[in-house]
């Protein structure tokens, strides 16, 4: 029997007419998906079960308030899900009014230049619309900075919404049971008492390989991760390098272990009390809270640092972005995250959620009076907030973040020697980072062969579906 064969140029062009429907129909989707209606404005997000419960009746009782705009909440799945879908409705040029982003996403948003983002500090400041400087005080200062790009002038392109931050669970009882009296202050003290837990029987760190919490190790011992060119790194620095050894030297030691982070084992090792420690976003208290009851006494702590460096951690979470979808629109949005951000609405949305408040001044609300009084970790989770620092946010660091992760697992089974692995990670890294332009010169004849396929199919089947309904029994030629 004869085979059939198909020339690489052929079975390239095929690839293309493949990708180049699916982002048509991607496209089709988005198109259809985010259409604003006149009295509402459509906000995206990334909140289920019951943060979702608790979103849905916030947004309710705001749209019972007789607001310039309703809001219509529209739950878009993960943080993955809604970048899909945010980049496929910007192509198109038809982004929902508000949407849910991490600070990395946000610069792809920008330079996709199909639908402007609205900086919000023009709003801020209005002296008819915007926040009074005691208003603005009241934030606390990271929640606002995180927000503004300094690749784009300074601009406020997002705001607070959930926050967290990256904290260590310490089980009290544990650890004094090792011969300490309080939880690691430094990496150094943390190593010892990693390293201690074989004498009672217990592990060590169960470590969840997050690219997250490695920023954190990396920015505790002094490290600036991206240069100020927002296109290179120093992920060859020396406190880069101290992490890296510091990782493989608990490894050594037989003071660290590898979970799968996805089932939160790392969480189950804890609570279980097989492990006396675990790095996690702030909002894994309640579960906690529920799961371990009065079985041992634990607390949430700042993540260790390195001598000489002020203790910090890392702050999580997403923002609202807002697109100019109108200037009626993009100031009835404002008027939402003004209600949102409020010390009484950001305070029940944080007790209610596991998220942060992003206020001072909610510290004195009733409703976070009695938070407090209900746990000592709910008091202590608060007072570290001042402490939170973003992560980098250039274009391409959410592809940095998977190269992070690889250099932490060849450190921790030592793939390499520390300098070796900082300076290959440097090297991938500003790969991925470098200006867009060198990217796109090596292929941008194909995306513009691609987006005329996707243009054209997108293009046939809106007027397909928009033709009067008599003109669809005509036979074409």
């Amino acid at each position: 029997m004869s085979e059939n064969k198909f020339s690489p140029s052929c079975l390239r062009w095929a690839r293309l007419v493949v990708l180049a429907a699916s982002c048509a129909f991607a496209c089709l989707a988005a198109v259809r998906g985010a259409e604003p209606a006149d009295d509402k404005l459509i906000f995206w997000h990334t909140q289920g079960d019951d943060r979702g419960q608790l979103l849905a009746k916030i947004i309710e009782e705001y749209n019972a308030s007789n607001p310039p705009m309703r809001i219509e909440a529209i739950f878009k799945g993960s943080y993955n899900d809604i970048y899909r879908a945010t980049r496929a409705n910007l192509i198109a040029g038809n982004p929902p009014d508000l949407v849910i982003a991490y600070e990395n996403m946000v610069p792809e948003y920008v330079n996709l230049g199909k639908a402007k983002m609205v900086d919000l500090n023009p709003l801020i400041q209005d002296p008819q619309i915007g926040l009074k400087p005691e208003e603005i005080d009241d934030f606390f200062p990271a929640f606002l900075a995180l927000n503004r790009y300094p690749q784009f002038n300074n601009a406020m392109l997002s705001f607070a919404f959930t926050k967290s931050l990256l904290v260590l669970y310490v089980n009290d009882d544990m650890i004094k049971e090792a011969g300490f009296s309080a939880p690691p202050k430094t990496w150094d003290e943390f190593f010892d008492q990693c390293a201690a837990m074989k004498k009672i029987g217990k592990k060590g760190y169960p470590i969840a390989v997050d690219a997250s919490t490695l920023d954190g190790m990396f920015m505790s011992r002094g490290a600036k991760l991206v240069a100020d060119d927002q296109r290179t790194t120093n992920l060859d620095s020396p406190p880069v390098i101290d992490t890296l050894a510091f990782l493989r030297r608990l490894a050594e030691a037989d003071a660290v272990y590898q979970i799968d982070a996805d089932n939160d084992q790392d969480l189950k090792e804890f609570v279980q009390r097989n492990a006396p420690f675990f790095f996690r976003s702030s909002t894994r208290r309640p579960t906690l809270e529920r799961d371990i009851g009065d079985k041992f006494h634990w607390s949430m702590n700042v993540i260790p640092h390195g001598e000489g460096v002020e203790p910090m951690t890392i702050l999580y979470g997403g923002n609202i972005c807002v697109f100019d979808t109108g200037e009626a629109r993009v100031k009835a949005a404002w008027h939402f995250l003004k209600y949102f951000s409020s010390p009484e609405v950001t305070a029940r949305w944080a007790v209610g959620s596991g998220y942060m408040p992003l206020r001072k001044s909610s510290r004195s609300l009733p409703v976070m009076q009695e938070w407090f009084r209900e746990s000592p970790v709910n008091r202590q989770v608060f007072d570290l907030i001042p402490l939170g620092r973003p992560e980098p946010s250039p274009e391409g660091w959410q592809q940095v973040r998977p190269v992070i992760e690889r250099a932490a697992i060849d450190a921790l089974l030592g793939r390499g020697a520390p300098e070796e692995i900082a300076a290959g990670m440097k090297r991938e890294a500003d790969d991925i980072l470098r200006p867009l332009y060198e990217r796109k010169g090596k292929s941008g004849a194909t995306y513009i062969a691609l987006g005329v396929i996707a243009l054209a199919v997108v293009v046939t089947v809106v007027l397909r579906r928009r033709r009067p309904a008599a003109d669809q029994g005509e036979t074409e030629e």
